[in-house]
């Protein structure tokens, strides 16, 4: 049967019993922590029950679900029959099938380095396209300055068609956002042009084809759905059934610790330091397991009868039990001499009895001697006679203790020569009742 003080789940009782003894402010930490963590997982399962995670994601990169990025074009090239693969290594390591579409969309800086694995990738017959202004150094390299097309920071938002190859595909007129065109066309065929310049080029290099494309938006997940924008991102992908590729490196991916923790998004990056912090204050909570084990119960007070056992003990080691028992009958004289207000002891401790002392009850009183026979002191006898105990119910010191309500065999014991251990017994309830104990 289950009592209130004995819980079933005895290791959940030890758990809170660990958590209780922490001090006030840990548990408040501790509290606050777990707060913040049910309030982040709650918004995280809102958020996805609701609209779903918020857009992330580096501008023109096929994981971007931004307003900038490629994911809608990804998913829409994979839908129409094109298998896709994400390159997150430079182009020379990595492996593509033949005849593959190498997207290469706004690319940074690290993609120059990588133009002698493009011009590689276009002598074996693969498509390369470069889209974005930051393209132009490695369109230069691949072509040379001279054959390069010019590049105008001055773009239109609505291009036409000006090739048979779209047009035949009913690919009209394509949107973007005029951040720049090609004012020049140089060494390349126009695809798509407009009163002030073209938005994309095409050219011949080794035995593949080199497009070049001035802004990336018309790709971009804004401006996928409008005019023929989707039409033309299947033109690029080739013949149906080719590898697209996804130049990812150019995007910080696969590039070094701290771009590819950029490419984190923000929210991953709070949920992973919130878990990590949980994960410190559980370790730093379990740490007691590493110490001193547990004591399963409080240490209490030794019991009584324990101290008395060993108090018996000592006693019976003593040589002489009356010597033994004189600081219990000094301690007991105490109490009565700060009863009695006197200022003189009540017992004369140069005596081997400690026996009390005949004293006047009052200044006009004539003082008897004492008889040896009966009051309340011992007399010195000789060694080798027995000593007779003195009667502690008479005499004027007991009378004057009488009137404070000492109990009669409280005085008997005291002024009793202890030689067994019933005197000593009751020497000891004696100081005992004169301390206020009166069990």
């Amino acid at each position: 049967m289950l009592t209130t003080d004995q819980p079933a789940n005895g290791s959940r009782w030890r758990e809170l019993k660990r958590f209780g003894n922490l001090s006030p402010r840990t548990r408040a930490l501790m509290v606050a922590v777990a707060v913040l963590l049910a309030i982040f997982v709650l918004g995280q399962l809102a958020n996805g029950m609701i609209g779903g995670p918020a857009p992330s994601g580096p501008d023109s990169s096929s994981y971007a679900t931004t307003s900038s990025g490629l994911a809608a074009y990804e998913t829409l090239v994979s839908q129409f029959g094109h298998p896709v693969q994400r390159v997150t290594t430079p182009l020379s390591k990595a492996s593509a099938p033949a005849h593959s579409v190498i997207i290469i969309a706004h690319p940074s800086g690290a993609v120059f380095g990588e133009v002698p694995a493009i011009r590689r990738l276009l002598d074996s017959g693969d498509t390369v396209v470069l889209t974005g202004v930051r393209s132009v150094p490695t369109i230069q390299a691949l072509l040379g300055p001279s054959r390069a097309p010019a590049l105008s920071a001055a773009g239109n938002t609505l291009y036409y068609a000006s090739s048979s190859a779209l047009t035949s595909r009913h690919i009209i007129k394509v949107a973007a956002t005029g951040s720049g065109s090609w004012s020049s066309a140089g060494s390349s065929r126009s695809l798509l042009r407009a009163s002030g310049g073209s938005l994309a080029v095409t050219t011949r290099v080794g035995s593949g084809r080199l497009i070049m494309i001035s802004d990336s938006s018309c790709l971009q997940n804004q401006f996928l759905d409008r005019q023929d924008n989707a039409a033309f991102g299947l033109y690029l992908a080739g013949r149906p059934g080719s590898t697209v590729v996804f130049d990812e490196y150019v995007h910080g991916y696969g590039v070094g610790s701290s771009n590819a923790v950029s490419a984190i998004p923000v929210r991953w990056k709070w949920g992973l330091l919130l878990a990590v912090l949980a994960a410190l204050i559980w370790m730093w909570s379990r740490s007691r397991r590493l110490g001193d084990p547990e004591q399963a119960e409080r240490a209490l007070t030794p019991p009584r009868r324990r101290y008395v056992d060993s108090l018996a003990l000592e006693l019976s080691r003593a040589s002489d039990i009356a010597e033994a028992a004189e600081p219990l009958r000094t301690a007991a004289t105490r109490r009565i001499e700060a009863r009695l207000g006197l200022r003189v002891p009540l017992v004369d401790e140069t005596t081997p009895t400690g026996s009390f002392p005949a004293a006047p009850t009052s200044a006009s009183s004539t003082p008897t001697p004492a008889d040896p026979t009966s009051g309340p002191s011992f007399e010195p006898r000789p060694a080798s006679s027995t000593p007779t105990p003195a009667d502690p119910t008479s005499g004027p010191s007991f009378e004057a203790s009488r009137t404070l309500g000492i109990p009669e065999e409280v005085m008997a014991a005291i002024g009793t020569r202890v030689s067994n251990e019933r005197d000593l017994l009751a020497l000891g309830r004696a100081l005992a009742w004169l301390e206020g104990d009166r069990r």
